[in-house]
């Protein structure tokens, strides 16, 4: 891995110095909405910085969480957004859709989507994956083996009671909290469009704390606070990178399905600058950059090739057969349309 990241490092040097005198007179700076932490770090190092240095503009991530990215850009319609363009989770990019919040992409401006796998090719081209993770579980492989519980393998474990005030659960106003409503729903013999009974299942987990950052639980997880947890590929794999006695599983060889869109907000004054830094975002020198440091799955084919050349990296994330196959896509429609009704069972039976 230190050879690849080598070759990326030089890679953007020599991209930087070969487009810098082609840099705008006049510069502007677009606002970003992104999930902050280590995802945002690397989109500047990675996508940021390759856009500045091919059109001479700067961008300033406003960091927070998807769901409040959604919120203010709601509260603002009619009025001017806060956000040139925002980073979002398939789910709240799906409300953001409904509500006419996005621009379709000019596919003469944003030239990669022509090469992006098909899964990433939002409804309309109104938006485009930067890439694809997953969630599945994580746990402390050391304190399980010194408390003498067996590793999880499939969903039902997050009920055993020896985990009970040890297991960290995704709050419901992320993607990962709502898929947690399903895999409750999936123990009582329901999904996203029959609900009964699985709040009351998913209270009985009896868990530490819902979390909202993946950086607080990172650090439960170090503090040995958290012994398991339902959290991203990228994030599990980042700290079995720096030596943390970890495991990341699909339970029962089932996941789900997680894609982070990048979209350009309708009436932004820098539409065409905005788009810009999409084709940026999806540039091959970009998405691998992004894969080596945190391994998110690339959405452009032609890195197909380099992927495979380096298994132990794409192992860490879904491939495009993966989603296909063991990979479960919620059916977001349906969440988001019934969602107010989760929200009023998850206070009412989760949270008290």
């Amino acid at each position: 891995m230190s050879q690849m990241r080598q070759m990326i490092a030089a890679a953007v040097v020599v991209s930087t110095l070969a487009v810098a005198a082609t840099a705008n007179a006049q510069q502007i700076t677009l606002r970003i909405g992104n999930y902050g932490g280590l995802f945002t770090e690397l989109t500047q190092k990675c996508a940021g910085d390759l856009y500045t240095s091919r059109t001479g503009n700067k961008v300033r991530y406003l960091d927070g969480n998807p769901s409040d990215h959604l919120a203010k850009l709601l509260a603002a319609q009619g009025k001017e957004a806060p956000y040139d363009l925002v980073y979002l989770d398939d789910g709240p990019y799906a409300q953001g859709l409904d509500a006419g919040l996005f621009d379709k992409l000019d596919p003469a401006i944003v030239t990669n989507l022509k090469f992006l796998y098909p899964i990433a090719r939002m409804k309309d081209d109104y938006s485009a994956a930067a890439n694809t993770s997953s969630v599945g579980l994580a746990y402390n492989t050391k304190i399980l083996k010194e408390r003498g519980i067996p590793e999880p393998t499939s969903w039902a474990d997050l009920w055993n009671p020896k985990l009970a005030g040890r297991i960290a659960l995704p709050d419901i106003t992320t993607s990962a909290g709502m898929n947690m409503v399903m895999v409750a729903a999936w123990q009582v013999g329901g999904d996203e469009k029959d609900l009964k009974n699985a709040f009351q299942k998913l209270a009985e987990i009896k868990p530490l704390y819902f979390f909202k950052s993946s950086a607080d639980l990172k650090t439960k997880f170090q503090s040995g606070e958290v012994w398991v947890a339902p959290w991203y590929n990228g994030r599990s794999w980042q700290l079995i990178s720096e030596g943390f006695p970890m495991k990341f599983i699909y339970p029962g060889n089932r996941g789900f399905a997680q894609l982070t869109t990048i979209n350009v907000i309708k009436g932004t004054k820098y539409s065409k600058e905005a788009m810009a830094y999409v084709d940026a975002q999806l540039d091959p020198l970009a998405q691998l950059c992004m894969a080596t440091y945190l391994p998110y799955g690339p959405t452009n084919s032609t890195l197909d090739g380099v992927m495979a050349a380096y298994p132990k990296m794409s192992q860490q994330f879904p491939s495009p057969e993966d989603l296909k196959s063991r990979m479960y896509v919620a059916n977001w429609s349906i969440v988001n349309r019934d969602f107010p009704k989760w929200l009023e069972m998850w206070n009412r039976t989760v949270i008290k």
